[in-house]
């Protein structure tokens, strides 16, 4: 048997589906507050209610960053900062294309 299996697809499907959830609502956080910026875990903490697990936050991000709805910003002391992108306001659809990774 492979490793992951069955319970590894099904999980692998829901925290895909998790990411892509968590994903729309950051995108309309953003879209909301056009001036808002902050780390994953103040987004996690401020954006999004329920408060997701960081490694979903993560995976939404990710999505985003790639979709070019956020942009991620190192500052000088190397803390990362996540902060709407050029593609935020093409992001209306939420369609499942616009979150692929």
């Amino acid at each position: 048997m492979q490793d992951g299996g069955v319970a590894g697809t099904l999980m692998s499907k829901t925290a895909e589906g998790d990411a892509r959830a968590v994903a729309i609502q950051i995108a309309r956080y953003l879209r909301a507050h056009p001036e808002a910026a902050d780390t994953l875990e103040g987004a996690a903490y401020w954006w999004i209610s329920p408060q997701p697990d960081l490694d979903v936050m993560e995976r939404a991000m990710t999505m985003l960053e790639h979709a070019k709805v956020v942009e991620r910003h190192l500052l000088p002391d190397g803390t990362v900062i996540f902060r709407g992108g050029p593609g935020l306001a093409s992001s209306h659809d939420f369609s499942p294309a616009v979150f692929r990774v």
